[in-house]
Parts: structure tokens; C-alpha cells; sequence
């Protein structure tokens, strides 16, 4: 079905551009014979075309494994040495996101990273020789169409692969990807005919591990399965709601929290059935599709759980291919996180709205606990809701009109021709000769509304406001009282904040109230800067302990720059945090920081993108990733550079920053 729609979609977006008689013919003319001809080779592709019966041998590793990449690494301004991880004879571009976990299951961490020009999915399988030196062996996982553009990728615990009925660590981690565009337009389906509304058509893609350390590295062994909202569906035209555009495409494919889908998260968010699904989405504007205005949404997938979650249609609430929705409102939604806002066992979601007035970082406690006694609680209270939407009719007098059966959509019954003017029918008034001259209205049917099925038991809270908008964000406990707090980048605002989550505890500055879930809902969280810039827009973040103090330190990429910041040398984490330095665009000076001394030192502006004489201003680093990918007790970090310079489509590299802490 996902072949021939794909076909058709570029079929006519063809003929829109250059017109169906020439795309059949060849040229302007219309000769059966050729018309015949091009019908004869499309009616020869099998119906349903499938390779899963075709004996396709197992690849097996190739005779050398790729090289240790011990020797390859180059100094850093930090005590990081930078290596490459993707293949360096290969120029894959528009790196953007990277995940670690141990996928075939050998004890070494592997990496799953998303290219957004080149546009594959890649797993990077981490090898290690007789003398322990690393390297790592790349395959392809997908790209393309249905993968163009990627909004998010993750490891998630989906299916039951080993069959006991239960999905646990005993099976494989499967991946799941957020595709932001399909390469096919988005279109609304208008009554004259299809109008494009968007260049982004969205997927929400599950990779199926093959489920054996065999036959893993041959992508071809993982299977897909696309998720599907019957809401929405339409034979030819949609899966989900089409996107709507922020910016052209080449800023939509640079910077992945605009348009469209923009932020995914994988979690077990119900305590049951292996991980979920949590998608943002800003649709574009189609009525027809009951997005006039649009409205932008935080949606959650139930994942059916063992048996199940290979079949599509038994995803969402009581296996009804339809998402939860948690949020919805007009202002665009960038980003997702989730965390045990609460402490209650269960994991909320927080999002983030840049375009917002008023609380544009917002929470929704989850109801999988109950919130007071007696309370809705449990996986039904987690996805229990309501459409908020009726039926409406489809033809007949009461069009566009709510319905409940197709006795509802009467038509009208035909006029009479009266002393030359129609007196009832559809045209009342009309001139007439004859009864035949005022015809009436067939009747209509009573079709499915378009909506949402909104959650009816999750809380939604403030967390704060961020003028200039709330982007991107992370977590991290970053006063060390125990509770995560939400960091928060602003692009516009070019700042970088960290918002502190309410404890209990009376610790100074002292929280009005001390209770991250007070009776009103209009306490803000009180926030604190941690660096702000003047000159450069910050881009990817995250947080992590990454000098070995067992305190937070948080990394900002910005043009070029990949920067951390360590509040160990000021007097309170609620002070801005100094700046230190791993890598320097080649406009800049750095600051260069040794753990455990006072203060930094400026250093000339150096490497390394790996392989580049410099890193110029250009640079996008959108991921971020605080791993210890070697096992040696300490983190290391994992960027994706994505340099814009000339074609921006050389040079880009996926850069593990080893920590040498461990070598001293």
C-alpha cells in the first residue's frame, strides 16, 4: 500500500507541474500506443510485491573489519581527543541526531544517528580487537523516501522478540524514527482535488530489530512498520497531518524543531506493553482535515504491547489507530521531555511552546498514579479520553452539519416551476420552463469528523515562561538536591536557562511553595541563567558530569563552538557558570579550563571537526550526546557536525570527543 501511494503522490504533483499529458506520453501529444504501453508496465508490478520469500543470504561481517580509529584522533582545547565514527571515505551529510545503547547485545555501546541531507539512518556497531582497540562498523538502517527529513530518533523496547508475552531487557531494542518529510508534499483534500499545503509530510517509523546479533548489521534484515491515524487516513493522501512549513526547506532540514513534526520521545509511559511513543506535531492549514485554525498538538501512542505491536492498527487507546493527544493549542510546539515531575513513580511529559504568551514550558502529570486518593489511576486512566469532535454530513442539505447516521444528511426535495420561477428545490427563484428546471438535492451520508481523541485524567501545569521563546531543552539535576530541573534554550533570546524544579526541602533561595504539584496551578518555577551570548546562537544542549566531580556540567553548542560549563569554580549554581572550551569556531578565542584550577586561560581558536584544518562559524551542531562510549568510567561526549560552508555537503562528520581523564 506504502509503494503504490508514494507513486501516485509523485504522480500528480507531476501533473500539476508539467501537466498528465505530458508526463504519459513522453511529451505533448497523446498517443494511445504510448498511453497503452506505460498502463501495460505499470499493471506488470506484482500487487503484492514482497521480498520477504525471497532467500536473501545473511551478510556476513566483511573480511576486514574497519581499522581501529585509536590512531586517528586529534587534541581538542579540553581534555577531550576527538575521533570519527562514521566512515571517514564516506561524505554522508546533514548529520543532526545520535542515540547510544548496546543493540546486538555484545556489551558495548553502539550509536543510531540521523542525516538530514545525505538522509540515511545509520547504526554504528562498536567493535573492539585482541588488543582492545575500537572501531566501528556502519550499516544503513533506511532513508529516503519515507525518510527524508528526521525530526528524532531513539532506541526503544517495542516488541516481544523472544515470545514469552512479556517485552523486557530479554528482548532487542528496536528504533523508531520521527520522519518530518516523506519527500512527497502535503496536501489537503479540497473538494475540486487535492491542493499541496506543505512540503512536509510526516511519519512516525518503527524499525523492528531482526532480533539476533546475526543478522543485525543487514539493515535490510530490520523491518518497518509506519504508524497510522485513521483520523486522518486517506488511501493515497495521509498517515498523519501534513505539517505545516517554518522557513524553507534547507532551514526546516538545518534546524529540526521547526515544522512540522519537531521533537520524539520512547518511554513506557503507561507501565505496561514495552515503551510508547510521544510525538509534537504543528499541522498545517487544511479545514477539510478540521485544521482551520491549526492546532498543535502533544500526542501520545500506546503501545499495544506483546503479539501486537508489530500490527499498526492495534496501536493507540483500545487498539484504535488513533494517538492520545496530552496538549493542544495554537502556539507551535518545539520540543519534549519526560521525567518524574512529581515523584510519584510515573514519568510526565514536558514540552515546550515557543511562540507562546504565557507558559510556554509547560508539564502534564501522568495518571498512571493516582493524583489524590480514590483517583482515576493505571494504564485505562493513562489513555481514557474522548473525541472532541461529531460525525458530519457529506452532501445533502445539511452539509458540513453534525450527524449520527445518514438520516441526518436529508437532500432537498425538487421545486416546482411556477409562472416561470422555481418555487422550492436548490435554485428557489430560479427561471423555469418546466418542474425539470428546479432540481433538488441528493441526499448526503454522515462521514467521521476530523479531531483528536483528547486524554481526560493528565493535569496540565505550568513550568514557566521564557521571553523570545523556549526551544530546545534537557534535563539534569543541576543544584544537586536530588530532582532533575529543566534547562531550556532560547534561539531568539540567545541565552541558555535552567528552570528548578520545587522541592520540598527548605533550601535557600526557598521555593513560594515548596510542592512541585501545589493546589493552584499558577506557580512558575523559579529560574536562573546559565550563560548567555552576544554573538553566537546556541544550538544543541545537554547535560552531564563529564569531568569526573560527580556534579552537573552542561554542554551548548554555538556556531561552531562546543562549549561546557562548569559551576564548581562560582560561588552557588544559581550564578552564571563559566565557560570552558572543547572545541572553537575559527572566529573565536577560548576559554580554557583544567579541572580542579581556578579559572581559565585564552586560547587561539582550533579543532577539531576531525579531518578539517578548522571549524568554521557555519557549523550546525544540533546533537549532543554525554555517554561513557569506551567503558572506561568516564564520559565522553558525541556531536554531529554539520557544516553549512560551500555545497555544506562535505566535511560533516558524526565526532566522539573521548574523555583522556581516565589516562591520567
Amino acid at each position: 500500500m506504502r509503494s503504490y501511494r508514494g507513486i501516485i503522490v509523485s504522480v500528480l504533483t507531476l501533473c500539476i507541474v508539467i501537466g498528465c499529458g505530458s508526463l504519459l506520453t513522453g511529451g505533448g501529444g497523446s498517443d494511445e500506443g504510448e498511453v497503452e504501453a506505460v498502463s501495460n508496465n505499470f499493471s506488470s508490478i506484482p500487487n503484492e510485491f514482497s521480498n520477504a520469500n525471497i532467500d536473501v543470504p545473511t551478510i556476513p561481517p566483511p573480511d576486514a573489519e574497519p581499522p581501529p580509529i585509536e590512531d586517528s584522533g586529534e587534541e581538542t582545547l579540553s581534555f577531550f581527543k576527538a575521533f570519527q565514527i562514521d566512515p571517514q571515505a564516506e561524505d554522508s551529510a546533514g548529520p543532526k541526531f545520535v542515540q547510544a545503547a548496546d543493540v546486538d547485545k555484545d556489551g558495548l555501546l553502539d550509536l543510531v544517528s540521523a542525516w538530514n541531507q545525505s538522509q540515511p539512518v545509520q547504526l554504528h556497531l562498536q567493535r573492539r580487537d585482541e588488543d582492545d582497540n575500537i572501531s566501528f562498523r556502519t550499516i544503513t538502517l533506511g532513508g529516503t523516501s519515507p525518510i527524508a527529513l528526521v525530526a528524532g530518533v531513539e532506541f526503544g523496547q517495542i516488541n516481544d522478540d523472544d515470545g514469552n508475552g512479556v517485552i523486557d531487557d530479554d528482548d532487542w531494542l528496536d528504533v523508531v524514527i520521527l520522519s518530518k518529510a516523506t519527500g512527497v508534499a502535503g496536501f489537503c483534500p479540497k473538494a475540486e482535488g487535492p491542493v499541496a499545503v506543505s512540503l512536509l509530510e510526516g511519519e512516525i517509523i518503527i524499525l523492528f530489530s531482526p532480533g539476533n546479533d546475526v543478522e543485525i548489521p543487514n539493515g535490510d534484515r530490520w523491518t518497518e512498520m509506519i504508524l497510522v491515524n485513521v483520523i486522518v487516513q486517506d488511501p493515497w493522501i495521509h498517515n498523519q497531518y501534513p505539517g505545516i512549513d517554518d522557513g524553507d526547506f534547507s532551514t526546516m532540514a538545518a534546524t529540526p524543531e521547526l515544522g512540522g513534526f519537531t521533537s520524539l520521545v520512547v518511554a513506557d509511559i503507561d507501565g505496561q506493553n514495552g515503551d510508547d511513543i510521544i510525538v509534537a506535531l504543528n499541522p498545517a492549514i487544511c479545514d477539510e482535515l478540521g485544521q482551520e485554525p491549526p492546532i498543535n498538538t502533544v500526542d501520545l501512542w500506546i503501545n499495544p504491547g506483546p503479539g501486537d505491536s508489530e500490527i499498526f492498527q492495534m496501536w493507540g487507546p483500545n487498539s484504535s489507530s488513533v494517538p492520545v493527544t496530552i496538549f493542544a493549542d495554537a502556539p507551535m510546539v518545539r520540543d519534549l521531555e519526560v521525567m518524574d515531575i512529581d515523584s510519584d513513580g510515573d514519568l510526565d511529559i514536558i514540552a515546550t511552546y515557543t511562540n507562546s504568551i504565557s507558559q510556554n514550558i509547560r508539564w502534564a502529570r501522568n495518571p498512571l498514579v493516582p493524583h489524590f486518593p480514590g483517583g482515576p489511576s493505571g494504564p485505562d486512566a493513562v489513555s481514557q479520553g474522548g473525541f472532541d469532535f461529531t460525525d458530519v454530513c457529506v452532501g445533502g442539505a445539511n452539509e458540513g452539519g453534525a450527524c449520527d447516521a445518514d438520516a441526518d444528511c436529508l437532500g432537498v426535495p425538487g421545486g416546482v416551476c411556477t409562472a416561470g420561477s422555481c418555487v422550492g428545490g436548490t435554485v428557489p427563484g430560479g427561471a423555469c420552463t418546466t418542474d425539470d428546471d428546479c432540481p433538488g438535492a441528493t441526499n448526503g451520508t454522515c462521514a467521521p469528523g476530523f479531531g483528536r481523541y483528547m486524554a481526560n485524567n493528565w493535569e496540565l501545569r505550568p513550568i514557566a515562561s521564557l521571553d523570545f521563546g523556549a526551544d530546545v531543552m534537557t534535563l539534569g539535576d543541576v543544584d544537586a538536591d536530588g530532582a532533575d530541573d529543566v534547562i531550556v534554550r532560547s534561539t531568539a533570546g540567545q541565552i541558555v536557562q535552567w528552570f528548578r524544579r520545587p522541592t520540598f526541602e527548605a533550601l535557600e533561595p526557598e521555593f513560594p511553595p515548596p510542592d512541585p504539584v501545589p493546589d493552584r496551578f499558577n506557580f512558575p518555577w523559579q529560574v536562573y541563567t546559565l550563560t548567555e551570548f552576544s554573538d553566537r546562537v546556541p544550538g544543541g544542549v545537554t547535560a552531564g558530569d563529564i569531568d569526573g566531580d560527580r556534579r552537573l556540567e552542561v554542554l551548548v553548542a554555538a556556531a561552531g563552538a562546543v562549549l561546557w560549563f562548569d559551576e564548581s569554580t562560582v560561588l552557588t549554581p544559581f550564578d552564571p557558570w563559566i565557560e570552558n572550551t572543547i572545541i572553537q569556531d575559527e572566529t573565536g578565542t577560548a576559554n580554557v579550563t583544567t579541572p580542579g584550577s581556578p579559572g581559565g586561560q585564552q586560547q587561539p581558536p582550533g579543532g577539531s571537526g576531525v579531518g578539517v584544518t578548522q571549524v568554521d562559524i557555519s557549523t550546525i551542531i544540533n546533537g549532543l550526546l554525554i555517554v561513557d562510549l569506551d567503558g572506561d568510567g568516564f564520559n565522553d561526549v558525541i556531536g554531529t557536525l554539520d557544516r553549512r560552508t560551500g555545497a555544506g555537503l562535505s566535511d560533516d562528520r558524526l565526532v566522539w570527543y573521548r574523555n583522556t581523564l581516565g589516562d591520567r
